[in-house]
């Protein structure tokens, strides 16, 4: 009983660092801010940005299974819909329908994967994709992390106007 005991927990520790899902926004937020310099080449570039962001079929597949790969479903119907009215207000154009991810969830793990180096606006030149792709753990664990301290920072006036020179 011990030894099956401690088994799982190995089991349960080592399969959380890899797997744990985040919840909220700030994880559906941190997917989109990983993917949002990344230029999928699926749209024209003549194209204005937030049309091609929202028209998209490669952009909104990344985005569908960065959401799939990181975070919990609580609050992920309501966020998209969310999106998608922006979008539609805003272009014209709503977001592909999120079962085009069918295909590609049981083979999530082969997916290209998108450093911060690649990723982030103004650092490089702007990474160029005819693929699916999702953020690399530690580059979307970062655009958590950052979301995660800039809402912390938001809810305190205080903290606000001192900055980040107390985190």
């Amino acid at each position: 009983m011990h030894i099956r005991a401690s088994f799982l927990s190995i089991l349960v520790a080592g399969w959380s660092g890899v797997l744990a899902l985040r919840s909220g926004k700030n994880c559906f937020e941190g997917c989109q801010y990983s993917l949002n310099c990344v230029d999928f080449n699926d749209t024209s570039p003549a194209l204005p940005q937030k049309v091609r962001l929202c028209k998209s079929t490669l952009r909104a597949t990344s985005l569908y299974l960065c959401l799939v790969n990181y975070c919990t479903e609580s609050g992920r119907t309501e966020w998209m819909r969310d999106k998608n009215e922006t979008c539609q207000a805003t272009t014209g154009f709503a977001l592909p329908p999120y079962d085009i991810i069918a295909d590609y969830v049981d083979r999530i793990d082969r997916i290209r994967r998108v450093t911060a180096d690649e990723g982030m606006c103004g650092v490089g030149t702007v990474l160029k994709l005819d693929e699916v792709a999702i953020p690399e753990d530690a580059y979307f664990g970062r655009a958590f992390r950052t979301l995660v301290r800039y809402s912390s920072l938001s809810r305190c006036p205080l903290l606000t106007v001192l900055g980040y020179s107390i985190l």
